[in-house]
């Protein structure tokens, strides 16, 4: 099962958008915000030598910064997209060194077991999982949120425990 990440390409299609974007930013707090997010990310993809985790991070990176600019006017800000992931409880310091994309289920991200039993009266899952998981995602909160009272919205969640800034 080959992990969902983003590649070198990706990458490299991240930066072009950003410096696309980049010219047609007027405040020069984020311009330079996007500048130094663009100069990170050209020097992983840049690098011969960087690792894939390296470029997904980068790419995760570059884009949560992408979207910090593109939500700063709006009311809400769109999380859908590639999640870091593993099943298993959270813990702190774990590396999570799969991805998922949400929405989506774990069925649909072909994560948990292989579902050997197919009931011919119902639908049946092609993979399956009972246990806790962990979704990690860096998002950049524009700064005209700050003093506003920011919520989270999931859907099809089971018991769920949020941590934000490695607090929950």
């Amino acid at each position: 099962d080959q992990v969902n990440r983003y590649q070198r390409g990706d990458l490299n299609a991240l930066i072009a958008e950003a410096e696309g974007l980049l010219t047609s930013i007027e405040n020069e707090q984020d311009k330079a915000f996007l500048a130094t997010a663009i100069a990170s990310a050209r020097s992983v993809a840049e690098n011969s030598d960087s690792t894939t985790s390296q470029i997904h991070q980068a790419a995760v990176e570059l884009k949560s910064a992408l979207d910090a600019l593109r939500f700063a006017g709006a009311e809400r800000y769109d999380l859908s997209g590639k999640w870091d992931f593993y099943l298993g409880a959270y813990q702190a310091e774990a590396v999570l060194e799969d991805t998922v994309t949400l929405p989506g289920t774990l069925d649909e991200n072909k994560k948990g077991s292989v579902n050997t039993y197919r009931d011919p009266g119902r639908l049946s899952r092609y993979y399956t999982y009972t246990g806790p998981a962990t979704y990690q995602r860096e998002a950049f909160i524009p700064n005209s949120w700050q003093g506003k009272q920011v919520s989270l919205f999931m859907e099809r969640s089971r018991e769920t425990r949020v941590w934000v800034n490695g607090r929950e």
